[in-house]
């Protein structure tokens, strides 16, 4: 399959906003404690505060492009570790990947593979030594992407409804 991956641009807006509306539909529908939903705008909202801490933390955003239509992307930033956190853990750039996204049809043909390449690279040349992914507990597709690229787990959040 004939993909590119380039920096976003702002002419990609439309359709990633479209995409962050998909993707939060998408992990609502596997929420077992129903609490997510999608209020209109979300896609709007979560974008632009995207560009922000990208823009803040030294982030790059790319998309996964074929025959000039956007069919993914991915988003990471650098974390600087903060000086109390030296005396818990050893000296660390951290890279975190906020979020990884491939429209349905294009699934399981290696783009999400493309774009996970192309955001730890960049956080490579940026001097980091680790890696961050979040991956929602029910997800486990993602979650077993995610360790076929060498990710473990490492924490686990936990929620009580009362």
């Amino acid at each position: 399959m004939d993909v590119t991956i380039r920096k976003y641009e702002p002419v990609d807006k439309e359709i990633i906003e479209n995409f962050f509306d998909v993707f939060l539909d998408f992990i609502a529908s596997m929420d077992p404690l129903e609490r997510l939903r999608r209020l209109p705008g979300f896609g709007q909202k979560y974008l632009q505060t995207t560009l922000r801490d990208v823009k803040r933390k030294n982030g790059a955003m790319y998309v996964a492009m074929k025959e000039n239509h956007v069919i993914g992307f991915v988003v990471g930033v650098i974390i600087k570790q903060k000086t109390i956190e030296r005396y818990e853990c050893i000296p660390t750039t951290t890279g975190r990947v906020t979020e990884l996204f491939v429209h349905d049809p294009y699934r399981g043909k290696n783009i999400g593979s493309l774009l996970l390449n192309k955001i730890e690279s960049y956080f490579k040349t940026n001097d980091c030594n680790v890696i961050y992914i979040e991956v929602f507990e029910p997800n486990t597709r993602a979650h077993n992407f995610y360790q076929s690229f060498g990710y473990k787990d490492r924490r686990r959040d936990m929620i009580k409804q009362i």
